[in-house]
């Protein structure tokens, strides 16, 4: 999205429900299916880096992140952290 004009840059339907943030100049994505997405935060377009499925059960809150672990939660209340150290 250009934060001035509103206008889309790009979409990607694997992520229709989600949510994300920005970590380090990149894209954590937590999908509706428990799949963690790392991709670039770039106006060009859609470039997946990363995933893996960290939680079961539907999820929709955006992930947290702090002191280098990120916390992700689904509909059940289960909650899972990650470290992402970077090693």
């Amino acid at each position: 999205l250009d934060w001035k004009t509103g206008e889309i840059k790009w979409t990607e339907p694997k992520l229709e429900f989600n949510g994300l943030i920005s970590v380090g100049g990149k894209l954590l994505i937590l999908t509706e299916m428990g799949q963690l997405v790392l991709a670039e935060a770039s106006p060009a377009g859609y470039k997946e880096l990363g995933s893996a499925q960290v939680i079961e059960g539907r999820a929709f809150t955006a992930p947290a992140f702090a002191n280098g672990k990120v916390y992700l939660r689904n509909t059940r209340g289960d909650v899972v952290c990650l470290e992402l150290s970077g090693k």
